[in-house]
C-alpha cells in the first residue's frame, strides 16, 4: 500500500546527487527506504540522532520518518533502495560499496535486501543533549518532556528551540509522530486487537486521538490500513508499514 499524507513524498530516486552546501529542510517519507552514500558527505537529523554520513555510511529511514540534511561542500551522490522488514530510523554502513552499486544497476528493486543482509550497525551519536532527547524519544513515545526538561536543568522553551534548531521540529512534534508509528506497528503487525486497545498502548488519549494521528500522518484510516494490510499479507506482498 502506498497512502501517505499530503506532502509525504515517496522513495527518492534510485541515485540522488546532492548540491554541494545545500540544505534539505525537514520532509517525511512514506515508505521504508536506504540511504548509501556513494560519494561525498551529508549531515543527517532523524529518529536516531544526527550524524555526518561520508562514503559507505547508510541512513536507514523507517517507514513514515521524517529528517533533515545538510549537504558538504564537495556535495553528495546518494544511492536509495526501497526495503521492507521491522525498520525503525537507524545508521549504519556498507564496505563494499562498489558491489552494491552493481548489483543495484543489475538487480533492481531486489538489491534493498542484499544491502540489508550487508549491512553494519553504527551506534548512535549524542553530541549534545538535542541527541539524547532525540534517542529517548525513540526509546520511549510517551516520554514526558517537561519532566525530561527537569532533569537536564533546562527550560522547557529552551529544549524547544535547542531541539527544532538541529532536527527542524519541535520535540512534541518528533514525539507525536514518534507514538504514531509505534500504533502503526501495532495495527499492521498484531492479531487484529480493538483499536481502542491499540490507542491506549500507544499513549492516546482514547480511539478518536489515534485515529486522527493515523489519517494525518498516512492520509488514511486505521481501519483502511488494517483491511490493506491483510489483503496484501493475503497475496504474499507483506505489510506497507512494518515498524518504527
Amino acid at each position: 500500500m502506498n497512502t501517505a499524507a499530503p506532502g509525504t513524498e515517496s522513495t527518492p530516486q534510485a541515485q540522488q546527487h546532492l548540491t554541494p552546501g545545500s540544505t534539505l529542510a525537514r520532509h517525511l517519507h512514506g515508505p521504508a527506504y536506504l540511504a548509501l552514500v556513494v560519494e561525498g558527505s551529508y549531515w543527517e537529523a532523524n529518529g536516531a540522532g544526527r550524524r555526518q554520513l561520508r562514503a559507505g555510511d547508510v541512513a536507514v529511514h523507517g517507514p513514515y520518518g521524517a529528517h533533515c540534511n545538510q549537504v558538504g561542500g564537495a556535495g553528495a551522490v546518494v544511492l536509495n533502495l526501497a526495503v521492507q522488514g521491522p525498520l525503525a530510523d537507524a545508521y549504519g554502513r556498507i564496505d563494499d560499496v562498489d558491489s552494491l552499486v552493481r548489483a543495484a544497476a543489475q538487480q533492481g528493486p531486489e538489491a534493498g535486501a542484499l544491502a540489508l543482509a550487508l549491512l553494519l550497525p553504527l551506534p548512535p551519536l549524542v553530541s549534545d543533549w538535542p541527541d539524547q532527547l532525540a534517542l529517548d524519544m525513540a526509546a520511549d513515545p510517551q516520554l514526558c518532556l517537561g519532566d525530561w526538561a527537569l532533569r537536564q536543568g533546562l527550560a522547557p522553551e529552551t529544549v524547544s528551540r535547542g531541539f527544532r534548531r538541529l532536527y527542524g521540529a519541535t520535540p512534541k512534534r518528533v514525539r507525536f509522530e514518534q507514538r504514531t508509528r509505534l500504533a502503526l506497528v501495532a495495527l499492521l503487525g498484531g492479531a487484529g486487537a480493538p483499536l481502542v486497545e491499540l490507542a491506549l498502548e500507544a499513549g492516546f488519549a482514547d480511539q478518536a486521538s489515534m485515529n486522527h494521528a493515523i489519517r494525518a500522518l498516512t492520509g488514511a484510516s486505521p481501519q483502511a490500513l488494517r483491511r490493506q494490510s491483510s489483503a496484501d499479507k493475503t497475496a504474499g506482498r507483506g505489510a506497507a508499514i512494518v515498524a518504527a
